[in-house]
């Protein structure tokens, strides 16, 4: 049962706003669909040794030196605003650190001269990663990426052509289970350099069922202009492989989720592949008094002598000692002494959050919680006051949500990511991504009546029950080489791989909600490979 405690639409207003973002910026859309080098610690990959000080210090100086308008801005931005408002909310840290218009990690201008344009990924030839970035064929890298092997992430998209196929195929499988509507719409939330959607759209073409001269529109979710640009390119190419049905679909970009207009004649595939992760989160603590926020502080004990430190190895360290640890920006996590309007707000959303102990944290996304709602409603093609009259919604629709979590929420899974390595989430604000577990059962609550939800599942039974092993197989005889076979087959091999990809990331089905009462409804189909329906 959920606690009635409604999360405003509008966003609550406080005093940190004028100094730092736009209460109503969409951080996550500027992140690329990717996958850390180490995201987990699955025993798989060995833990890299700890550098050194001198190491340390010789990193920063090239970063400084690279980008000398980044060094020690943003510490200081945040620095002047916790002096003038008080602490801040880890929400709002992880948006300036992410947003910043000009030291934001997503915004902010790396040095050097930009080379040729991403071409994006060859599809006749599956690559994994080399060991050697010099070598690295799975994508070319502009200069200001903070993606890929350069940069701080390795996507799904960028190991197989077969990831963005197989999740093409299960959209296909919603649309003909649903009457195959006549006019189609793809939405992607935080689409990145455009790769996953490229697949999903070639998939639909190769299709002789699926007619592509039904797809009406594709919008892309996307608040950076550099990535609209790569985006605009690649999947408008993509388009115009329809014939001339491609000067008829139109390619929209929207600022915001809410900015997607519901449309009831049309059937909406909506994608979110690792986007919630990035969305800010509130982080509170219970205590005898109730629940209180924990907030961004200065660190009382940091010197500048002790900026450099240990950096833990794994994100479960990292969160942990965060609070204790110092960082060269000398702030640290404290709990607030009096409650904040969010710490009296969000810890009533959902009634699991009462399970926590004295003592024990909770993470909430209410950016995550919000933006989900408005998912279901895109899907079902039914706002509020359609849902609270029970109105009968549109001709149907079908999404996928794709992260790392939890069917639960976590305590301690803020962290910080830079060069495919864990970092402190206070060492040189802006330079590393920020980012926590979703919250698999808090989006499905935000679904409650808007929309039904299915799984999550992890990525492995995913893949694996729409056709990894046939569609690979069918790879592996076209690959010319030897070298070639193994580099498919390796890839493969990393998609589904338990104790990494395979495990961690999960999907989560959603299709319209039903708009009968239970006792009236006739048994739910199972929406496959989710296995079960949710009644």
């Amino acid at each position: 049962m959920i606690v009635r405690t409604a999360i405003p639409t509008a966003r609550i207003i406080c005093r940190h706003d004028t100094l730092l973002l736009s209460a109503g910026s969409r951080i996550g859309s500027l992140r690329e669909n990717r996958v850390p080098g180490r995201r987990w610690n699955s025993g798989v990959q060995a833990a890299s040794a700890l550098p050194s000080k001198s190491e340390r210090t010789e990193h920063r100086e090239k970063q400084q030196k690279a980008d000398p308008s980044h060094a020690g801005q943003l510490a200081k931005l945040i620095g002047d605003s916790i002096k003038i408002t008080g602490p801040l909310p880890v929400a709002r840290y992880m948006q300036f650190c992410l947003g910043h218009p000009t030291q934001g990690y997503y915004t902010r201008k790396r040095g050097g001269a930009p080379p040729a344009a991403a071409t994006g990924f060859d599809k006749e030839s599956t690559q994994v990663p080399a060991v050697d970035e010099t070598t690295s064929k799975v994508l070319k890298q502009v200069e200001n990426d903070v993606f890929g092997r350069k940069g701080d992430f390795i996507t799904s998209p960028e190991i197989s052509q077969m990831f963005g196929e197989l999740i093409g195929v299960w959209f296909l499988s919603q649309w003909a289970a649903q009457g195959q509507p006549k006019k189609v719409r793809i939405v992607e939330l935080g689409p990145g350099r455009g790769t996953l959607l490229d697949d999903i759209l070639r998939t639909f073409r190769a299709v002789p069922s699926f007619p592509i001269t039904s797809i009406k529109s594709v919008d892309l979710v996307e608040t950076s202009e550099p990535l609209r640009v790569q985006q605009r390119e690649k999947i408008q190419t993509r388009i115009n492989t329809f014939g001339g049905h491609g000067s008829a679909v139109k390619l929209n970009f929207w600022n915001w989720i809410g900015e997607v207009p519901i449309e009831k004649d049309t059937f909406t595939m909506v994608l979110a592949h690792e986007f919630f992760d990035a969305l800010p989160i509130n982080v509170f603590q219970r205590t005898e008094e109730g629940w209180r926020e924990v907030c961004v502080n200065f660190d009382p004990e940091w010197t500048s002598s002790s900026s450099v430190s240990s950096r833990p190895r794994t994100p479960a360290d990292q969160a942990a000692s965060t609070p204790a640890t110092q960082a060269n920006s000398g702030l640290t996590l404290a709990v607030s002494r009096e409650p904040t309007t969010m710490s009296q707000v969000l810890p009533a959303t959902s009634d699991r959050f009462a399970s926590v102990p004295v003592g024990g944290r909770v993470e909430i996304s209410k950016d995550s919680f919000e933006t989900m709602r408005m998912v279901g409603q895109l899907i079902s093609a039914a706002n509020d006051e359609d849902v609270s009259a029970n109105k009968s919604g549109g001709v149907g629709g079908a999404g996928l949500v794709i992260d790392y979590g939890t069917d639960g929420f976590s305590s301690n899974s803020f962290r910080a990511f830079r060069r495919h390595e864990i970092v402190h989430v206070f060492d040189d604000p802006g330079s590393a991504d920020l980012t926590a577990n979703v919250d698999f059962a808090y989006m499905k609550e935000a679904l409650d009546s808007a929309a039904t939800p299915h799984g999550p599942i992890n990525q492995r039974t995913f893949l694996t029950s729409l056709g990894l092993a046939p569609r690979l197989d069918k790879l592996l005889q076209s690959a010319q080489t030897k070298e070639r076979k193994l580099d498919i087959a390796n890839a493969a091999r990393r998609l589904v791989d338990e104790n990494g990809m395979g495990g961690e990331y999960q999907f989560l089905g959603i299709t319209p909600r039903k708009t009968v009462p239970d006792d009236q409804s006739k048994q739910l189909t199972p929406v496959y490979p989710f296995e079960t329906g949710n009644p």
